[in-house]
């Protein structure tokens, strides 16, 4: 199952990924969001997982997100249908994409951090830029010079 979940900088680098939560097209996503098609509902999973990122990721002027297949077990809520958790941890080799905000982003991201409700929210017109797995230590430089 295509999953999405949080990162910081640092994971970047590491051989394989811990996760601890991710987002995923589940069956309660559908029921969720009847009216969604599958890009519309992975957009849904992707900004859940950024999200997220607010949320465990301290001090970082960007959120990243994580695409990979993986095997799963749901753990979703009400609130939160597409929560799942991967049965193992996720290698490089699975992953299809990283995400990362656009440079002019930070402010934002760093005030929702903050817990600025209003930042949180205009998180998410910000544009998520793609980035092939085989760019991840070229892109872990580029965040690093972001950050002096």
């Amino acid at each position: 199952m295509r999953i999405f979940f949080t990162i910081s900088r640092k994971d970047l680098e590491e051989y394989t990924l811990e996760v601890a939560r991710a987002h995923a097209v589940t069956d309660e996503l559908r029921r969720a969001f009847p009216d969604d098609d599958d890009e519309e509902l992975d957009m849904i999973a992707l900004l859940g997982a950024a999200d997220d990122n607010i949320a465990t990721v301290a001090a970082e002027p960007y959120r990243l997100v994580v695409a990979a297949d993986a095997e799963v077990q749901y753990a979703g809520t009400e609130e939160y249908p597409s929560l799942v958790v991967p049965n193992k941890p996720v290698a490089w080799r699975d992953v299809a994409a990283i995400f990362a905000d656009e440079p002019d982003a930070a402010p934002d991201v760093l005030a929702a951090r903050g817990s600025d409700a209003d930042a949180f929210d205009r998180c998410a017109d910000w544009d998520l830029l793609w980035y092939d797995p085989t760019e991840r230590l070229k892109l872990a430089r580029e965040l690093d010079a972001r950050s002096l």
